[in-house]
């Protein structure tokens, strides 16, 4: 407990170590996984999506850990893939500092998307006026 919150206490030993949790989400959803951080400790959070295609991909999403007298919120937003498959990790490598990851407030959303409807409307982006759209 820290600030009478739970914590996760991560001993980043400033060589290749890793915590990880294998989900199976919603396929093909777009969920946002986030915490807060800090410590004297360098890593990261990873989400780690794999498919069963041929041949199978495994895609990282990585939010960087940097050292922190202060909390960092870190987050990373991805796409399953096609059966779901997930691991959430929290690790470390040998060019991240060593020291202590404390981690607070993790947790996975899915995020709410709504489907498009129509064709996509192109927005100049050199235009010196605002670009305005009337119903």
């Amino acid at each position: 407990m820290e600030d009478d919150q739970p914590v996760i206490v991560f001993e980043a030993a400033g060589e290749y170590a890793a915590m990880s949790q294998y989900l199976r989400l919603r396929p093909d959803t777009l969920y946002r996984l986030s915490g807060e951080f800090k410590g004297t400790g360098g890593g990261y959070l990873r989400a780690r999506t794999r498919t069963d295609l041929e041949p199978p991909q495994s895609i990282k999403h990585d939010a960087i850990i940097h050292p922190s007298d202060t909390w960092q919120r870190h987050e990373v937003v991805f796409v399953t893939g096609d059966r779901g498959h997930t691991d959430i990790i929290i690790g470390t490598d040998t060019d991240k500092p060593a020291g202590r990851i404390t981690i607070r407030n993790l947790q996975l959303v899915e995020e709410v998307t709504q489907p498009m409807f129509g064709q996509a409307i192109p927005i100049p982006v050199d235009n010196a006026e605002p670009f305005v759209i009337k119903a």
